[in-house]
């Protein structure tokens, strides 16, 4: 019964969680009445009951000498739904660290626009709907940049609503149209003109590198490298973003 498999997902033993569907079905109820629709013993209804009103599930109800149990509704489980998919969250977390700390970085080398536009591609393509990617953008010139740009590219930005977080020259941040899914800052101009046809390119666990000039590119592909490039970035972006207030 999937509401049974699902109650003790939630952390309910199963006799406790026959004997809170069985109390929801009749509402209201003695322990014979709870035990007589849960095909359970009266003793282990007996035992489960406190479970159930630590869980909220139940409550007592006095009436003359004899005690009811009413059902709480079953949005009273919200609760421990939520504590549950945070503990799984969390869990997942901690697996994928400990996955990502055995893998090998994987290094690949490409050349031509055509490589280069994939990899565009892919930081939309891997990057999961509505999230961010983020860019450093050393360029001379906008148009230089747009000939990486395929249809594939076009579409995948529209259709998914990637954000992103960009750091280029003052000169590429004011000659780019605006765009709602596009956070750009400055370097300052009295740093460096930051004009090498360079650019980094943060997604998923993947860091790339594409040297526009010689059109070529430099893919790692690691999750330790890529959340280190991601923490740099975002420390550099905020950095930026407040020194302009």
């Amino acid at each position: 019964m999937q509401e049974i498999a699902f109650l003790e997902r939630l952390g309910l033993p199963r006799n406790a969680a026959m004997a809170y569907l069985a109390l929801l079905e009749i509402g209201e109820g003695t322990v014979s009445d709870i035990a007589h629709k849960a095909k359970l013993h009266r003793a282990e209804i007996y035992r489960v009951i406190p479970l159930l009103e630590e869980y909220r599930l139940l409550s007592p109800l006095q009436i003359g000498k004899r005690t009811y149990y009413r059902a709480a509704p079953a949005e009273t489980l919200e609760w421990l739904k939520e504590d549950f998919i945070r503990t799984a969250n969390e869990v997942m977390e901690r697996l994928k660290k400990k996955t990502q700390l055995g893998l090998p970085a994987r290094l690949e080398h490409v050349q031509g626009v055509n490589s280069i536009s994939k990899i565009y591609e892919e930081a939309l393509r891997l990057t999961p709907k509505g999230w961010s990617y983020y860019r450093y953008s050393s360029g001379r010139a906008v148009y230089e940049r747009s000939m990486y740009l395929s249809n594939d590219y076009i579409n995948l930005k529209n259709t998914k609503g990637i954000g992103r977080y960009v750091i280029t020259n003052e000169h590429l941040k004011t000659s780019r149209k605006p765009d709602p899914n596009r956070a750009t800052v400055a370097v300052p101009a009295d740093f460096d003109l930051f004009n090498d046809n360079i650019s980094k390119l943060i997604y998923a666990d993947r860091v790339a590198i594409v040297d526009h000039d010689s059109k070529e590119a430099f893919v790692i592909e690691s999750p330790r490298f890529a959340e280190f490039e991601k923490k740099v970035f975002r420390l550099l972006f905020q950095y930026l973003e407040g020194r302009k207030k």
